[in-house]
């Protein structure tokens, strides 16, 4: 990478940015789209979106796209299910045999410990419909990614207000606030789960 110092961030605000934009025009989109009272009982609104634009056979090919981008998600979570605690046992905030790697350099230690208590979590939530224990573990995932922005927000802001650098601030304060907005959304279930 050529300067990474300043592509990297400049990479991951754009990044960020066009992914917001993104979500923000999807869901106004289907707002537009499906009335409210509909919307409210929507289990899947951009497919019934589609539906409406495309017809029904659309319904798959929404489908088909939500797999395909559950195996992405899945393959993310599965990498941040050992790099975290890996970086906090570097870090020294987490206990240190959370910081070997195996003979192939993975953080097993790490991802055996979160698939055990994947594995728990789905077995005292046995009770509930599949499509209720998926939006759980989803919701717990989603959880254990925003703890480390969290931080991460909460980091820049300090550094920035402790380097007197005008405006920066601004930008963790931001982040943080939006991080902090996004855990309480998820529920109290999910938070108290995820203390846990």
């Amino acid at each position: 990478i050529a300067n990474p110092s300043r592509t990297i961030p400049r990479a991951t605000m754009i990044g960020t940015w066009v992914a917001i934009f993104v979500y923000i025009l999807g869901s106004v989109a289907v707002m537009g789209i499906i009335p409210p009272e509909q919307l409210a009982v929507s289990e899947a609104p951009f497919a019934d979106a589609a539906a409406i634009i495309w017809g029904e056979s659309a319904r798959k090919w929404i489908a088909l796209g939500i797999v395909i981008s559950t195996f992405g998600a899945l393959n993310g979570w599965i990498m941040m299910q050992g790099q975290v605690p890996m970086a906090a046992a570097k870090d020294q905030l987490f206990p240190s045999f959370f910081g070997k790697l195996n003979q192939k350099g993975t953080p097993a230690v790490g991802l055996i410990f979160s698939g055990v208590i994947i594995s728990g979590l789905l077995l005292m939530n046995y009770s509930k419909s599949l499509i209720k224990a998926f939006e759980f573990m989803i919701l717990l995932s989603t959880l254990t990614c925003l703890v480390p922005y969290l931080f991460a927000s909460a980091t820049h802001l300090l550094f920035s207000l402790r380097s007197g650098k005008k405006w920066t601030w601004i930008w963790g304060s931001a982040a943080f606030a939006a991080s902090m907005w996004a855990i309480v959304g998820s529920g109290e279930e999910i938070v108290f789960w995820g203390f846990l």
